[in-house]
C-alpha cells in the first residue's frame, strides 16, 4: 500500500471522530459530564490529527479525493463505550497492518503515523478500562463516576 493511499484511508476513518462529538454531545445532555468531556477531547485531538494527514498528502503531491465512512451513533452509554472499545480495536489493529506493509514510506510520514497510532493505542487502553470498569462496578455506579 502507498503512503498517500494509507493517509487517505486513515483521513476516511477519521470521519469517526464526528461520532466522538455527538456522543459527547449525548453524554453532556444526559449529564455525564466528565465522559461528555473526554468524548470532546478526542473529537479534537483526530480533527488536528486530520489537519496533519491532509497537509502531508498534499506536501506529497497527492490529492484530497478521500472516501469517508459512515459509523453508527449509540445513545446508551454502556453500549457507546463498549461499541466504541470494539471499534477502536479494530481500527488499531488496520493502522498497524497498513504502516507494515507501506511500501513506499518516507521518515516524516512514518513519524507522523507511529504518533498517531500510538495515540490510538492510548485511547484503545482508555475504552477498555472503561469497560473494565462497567464490568467490575456495574452500570450504574460508572455512571455515577461520570456525573
Amino acid at each position: 500500500m502507498k503512503t498517500i493511499d494509507i493517509l487517505k484511508s486513515i483521513i476516511g476513518g477519521l470521519d469517526g471522530a464526528k461520532m466522538h462529538l455527538f456522543h459527547s454531545i449525548i453524554c453532556e445532555r444526559q449529564g455525564f459530564t466528565k465522559l461528555s468531556k473526554k468524548m470532546r477531547e478526542e473529537y479534537d485531538e483526530e480533527m488536528e490529527d486530520v489537519a496533519t494527514m491532509t497537509r502531508r498528502i498534499l506536501d506529497l503531491g497527492g490529492n484530497l479525493d478521500i472516501k469517508i465512512e459512515s459509523y453508527p451513533l449509540y445513545y446508551d452509554v454502556e453500549q457507546m463505550i463498549r461499541e466504541e472499545a470494539k471499534m477502536q480495536s479494530k481500527a488499531v489493529d488496520e493502522f498497524l497492518t497498513m504502516l507494515k506493509e507501506a511500501n513506499d514510506m518516507d521518515p516524516v510520514t512514518q513519524d507522523i503515523l507511529t504518533e498517531y497510532i500510538a495515540a490510538e493505542e492510548e485511547h484503545l487502553r482508555w475504552l477498555e478500562s472503561q469497560v473494565k470498569m462497567i464490568d467490575t462496578i456495574g452500570l450504574q455506579n460508572y455512571l455515577v463516576t461520570q456525573i
